[in-house]
């Protein structure tokens, strides 16, 4: 999955951000949902230098309403990227 970040300022080039998700967990109760992952995130923020790596463990927390699920929260912890 990639995501283009934007910002307010114009710029010639927007960062991207690439995420891969794994170690996923989900737990369903009430009408709302909680999803657990590592998430390892490559951004890149100049085109001409490499993407620099960020992982983190992410929780969000859906909740069900009539149009559909609606995210309600989102917790990122970073963490160290393995060696």
């Amino acid at each position: 999955m990639t995501a283009n970040v934007s910002s307010s300022t114009t710029r010639p080039w927007d960062p991207t951000v690439e995420a891969e998700p794994s170690e996923v967990t989900g737990r369903e109760r009430g009408g709302r949902a909680i999803v657990t992952c590592l998430q390892k995130m490559r951004i890149r923020r100049v085109p001409d230098l490499p993407p620099f790596l960020v992982q983190a463990v992410a929780t969000r927390v859906w909740f069900s309403t009539d149009e559909g699920r609606r995210l309600g929260h989102i917790q990122l912890s970073r963490c160290q990227p393995s060696a």
